[in-house]
């Protein structure tokens, strides 16, 4: 995903629009990934070790996947937060729902209150009242080691 350098008034606005035009229960961007991924191991051969402990065999590399955990030998949970392409082969096998493997940082609930307030502006900066002694105030960046 993209994050843009600076955030301004109209950005918000316009993060707050796309995200409540999403259908699904995960952020749209996040949506398509996960289709991607889920697209890219149709032919995985999951080997069950538990219920939940699954060993997904792609070939060149096998990685272990913990559903319950929530954990990949390949990290990617551990990274950010999202189900892996071994994870998802593993749940698509158990029945288990690829959403359940998500952060909920990802939900389209959270995209919208992370956009869901509002920006106060300052004003002109003519108009501004600076208290005296603050205005010729001199701040410097901290020492360093």
């Amino acid at each position: 995903m993209k994050v843009p350098k600076t955030i301004t008034y109209n950005s918000l606005v316009e993060r707050r629009i796309v995200a409540s035009a999403a259908t699904g229960p995960l952020a749209t961007e996040v949506e398509a990934d996960l289709r991607k991924l889920a697209d890219k191991f149709t032919a995985s051969f999951p080997f069950l070790s538990s219920q939940y402990a699954i060993t997904v065999l792609d070939g060149d590399l096998d990685e272990d996947v913990d559903l319950r955990r929530k954990k990949c030998s390949c990290r990617r949970f551990a990274l950010i937060g999202l189900s892996c392409e071994h994870a998802l082969a593993g749940a698509r096998d158990c029945g288990i729902s690829p959403y359940t493997l998500c952060s909920r940082f990802y939900t389209v609930e959270a995209w919208l209150s992370s956009y869901g307030g509002s920006v106060c502006t300052l004003g002109n900066e003519e108009s501004w009242v600076i208290p005296n002694g603050i205005g010729s105030m001199m701040i410097t960046p901290p020492l360093v080691k």
